[in-house]
């Protein structure tokens, strides 16, 4: 009988990897049995592991046990090839997963955008780097907590406008239609990033609220758009410098949105 998904999970914990002998087996990533977090190893059935496991077990001369271990390398060799730019994936995730502020569950959700893209075909040819970075801004849409492209592409160290057009590539394919978040989606995000209290995240949220009754934030880039209204409520707290930094956005935009706002009445002059 097969196991459940559960008891498996409980199974793999209690083993060691076969390549480096660690037990930091991670199990979290759909459709993988386990990835190892020592030697990143990626194993996508374990039963293909038990098979090479047996035959090295009735092994009885070293000619066989050296047999059955290079038949192990070859399969190992065979899973990496295939699946090391899974491995590359996450390991990019967890290098840029702190200065962007990705939760675990945010983290889990960009592992499987980036999943969902391999199994579309749509990693074929792409840099590695870049698809992460798309599989990032995907999912923090999803997740309505967006980052702002510009933020993630410096992060990861990739070009914002190719990091565009394969978000526009790459999200149809995965998602089935373009994502786009509002304005008041950014607040968050951009509230901590500027050490920016509750009560000015409200501000921000209910100028902004105004400026969509009024359709000012139509074809505006939202997060300029939540950048000018965090800087209208904090007050002076922020110069426009910082509030364009983590919005990334520039100067000019940030000014452009503040001058709207307050022709709209929504902040004073």
């Amino acid at each position: 009988m097969a196991e459940t998904g559960t008891r498996k999970a409980e199974s793999i914990k209690k083993r060691c990897c076969i390549q480096c002998g660690s037990r930091n087996l991670d199990t979290s990533f759909p459709d993988y049995d386990f990835i190892c977090e020592s030697c990143g190893l990626v194993v996508k059935d374990i039963s293909e592991i038990d098979a090479v496991q047996q035959r090295r077990l009735r092994a009885t001369t070293e000619a066989d046990l050296e047999q059955n271990l290079q038949e192990w390398s070859d399969y190992s060799t065979v899973t990496n090839s295939t699946e090391s730019r899974i491995v590359r994936a996450i390991e990019i995730l967890e290098e840029v997963a702190d200065s962007l502020r990705l939760s675990v569950e945010l983290r889990q959700e960009t592992a499987e955008v980036y999943g969902e893209a391999a199994k579309a075909g749509a990693t074929d040819g792409r840099a590695t780097e870049l698809l992460v970075a798309c599989s990032i801004v995907i999912a923090s849409r999803e997740k309505q907590v967006p980052r702002p492209i510009v933020r993630v592409a410096r992060a990861v160290g990739v070009d914002e406008g190719k990091l565009r057009r394969i978000v526009r590539a790459v999200q149809p394919e995965v998602k089935g239609k373009q994502i786009t978040c509002p304005p008041e989606d950014y607040i968050g995000y951009l509230s901590r990033e500027l050490a920016l209290d509750g009560s000015v995240q409200s501000s921000a949220e209910e100028i902004i609220h105004a400026a969509n009754e009024d359709g000012l934030t139509t074809g505006k880039s939202p997060a300029g758009v939540a950048g000018a209204a965090l800087y209208g409520a904090a007050e002076g707290s922020v110069s426009q410098r910082e509030v364009a930094e983590v919005a990334g956005v520039s100067k000019e935009t940030i000014r452009s949105r503040l001058k709207e706002l307050r022709s709209g009445g929504m902040l004073d002059g």
